[in-house]
């Protein structure tokens, strides 16, 4: 049964820079117990969640971006800094407004309370981001960045904002050319404290969970000795293509030997051959046109061939669920529907947010992706 749930909103004034953020969040604090008349709110916060979006990014994926951050504010309360960046607006300078959403959940005695900060940098304020951030921040929670789109590894801004961050998450499907971004991305943060990760990974979770699980028995562990050749189907950009044949390259050993044509100016195929300590490989990443609008990337379909057995996963007409086909030339075929993890950016969030080490897969998935791609 769901919770019943009462809403609540309240705006402050704009301020004139970040200073003083927590005075106007005790104001509104009282002027909401004022206003509800219940026993006194009580603030909600595990972390602080910093959205930055620069202003080619504004519209469609602030508004997604804020919608998966609703999504999940229950299960991951945070004080939210939403950081608009917009270098070319006059006068220079940064804007800061506070608000607060409440929600009464079933018979509680009193207003949960969740923060926001709205936060526009203007002109020469957009390259110190950092400076401006850093007295928003909830001392002694955790400081995640969730950067949308490409965001510029070398510029001073980000690079200081990322010394600030324990996490920096990312979308690489929104890269204009993302392995080399995520590479960038990697070499910024390896000496430091601050982890990254990106959503175009995360969404192979169960693509990899299912590719798994069809070798996870001693009938068919031996097959992935005897891998001749990869096929993976995707439509729009390729990253999630790359990153999963990286993912199964670094996990079995597999080397890099050449490759043929690349997934780009009107290609539609990059292929590649690798070798196991066994036999050649080779791999077709084959660009197919979606039914849908497809945001980014998306993972239409992967076979693993050997000389006489086929092992496929494909995504299913509901994109909820997967297709597994297991066909031994010496034996049945087999055939079963299984769900697939939700991909949307709620989801992900949700589970990057619970994420406290470096993804030390992702990195190596990344490295060998590269050697196909450069």
């Amino acid at each position: 049964m769901k919770t019943e749930l009462s809403r609540y909103s309240l705006r402050g004034e704009t301020l004139p820079g970040t200073g003083g953020i927590d005075s106007a969040f005790l104001t509104l604090l009282r002027k909401a117990d004022q206003e509800l008349g219940r026993l006194p709110a009580a603030r909600a916060r595990v972390l602080n969640l910093v959205l930055c979006v620069p202003k080619s990014d504004r519209g469609r994926q602030l508004n997604r971006a804020m919608q998966a951050i609703d999504g999940i504010i229950q299960a991951h309360p945070s004080r939210t800094i939403v950081v608009q960046i917009d270098p070319q607006a006059k006068p220079d300078g940064v804007e800061a407004t506070p608000s607060l959403r409440g929600e009464h959940i079933g018979t509680a005695a009193r207003e949960i309370m969740f923060e926001r900060v709205d936060v526009l940098a203007k002109g020469e304020a957009s390259a110190h981001v950092a400076e401006e951030v850093f007295p928003l921040l909830v001392s002694d929670l955790p400081v995640i960045v969730w950067w949308l789109g490409e965001p510029d590894v070398d510029e001073l801004g980000f690079r200081r904002l990322a010394n600030l961050a324990d996490r920096i998450i990312v979308d690489s499907s929104d890269f204009k050319n993302p392995i080399s971004g995520l590479l960038r991305l990697s070499a910024l943060t390896e000496s430091s404290r601050t982890q990254w990760c990106d959503f175009a990974w995360s969404r192979l979770t169960g693509w990899r969970e299912l590719t798994a699980q069809m070798f996870d028995s001693a009938a068919t562990l031996p097959m992935l000795e005897n891998i001749t050749g990869v096929v993976i189907h995707y439509s729009g950009e390729p990253i999630q293509a790359l990153l999963l044949v990286g993912w199964l390259g670094s996990r079995l050993g597999w080397k890099f030997e050449g490759k043929g044509g690349a997934a780009r100016a009107g290609s539609s195929t990059l292929s590649a051959s690798l070798r196991s300590s066994k036999r050649q490989i080779e791999v077709a990443l084959k660009h197919v046109r979606s039914t849908k609008e497809t945001v980014g990337s998306e993972l239409k379909e992967l076979t693993l061939r050997t000389s006489s057995d086929t092992f496929q996963v494909r995504r299913g007409r509901n994109a909820e669920f997967a297709e597994i086909l297991v066909d031994r030339g010496d034996g049945p075929t087999i055939h079963q529907t299984l769900p697939l993890p939700p991909e949307t950016d709620a989801s992900l969030l949700s589970v990057e947010l619970m994420m406290s080490s470096r993804d030390v897969v992702l990195e190596d998935a990344l490295r060998f992706a590269n050697e196909i791609w450069r």
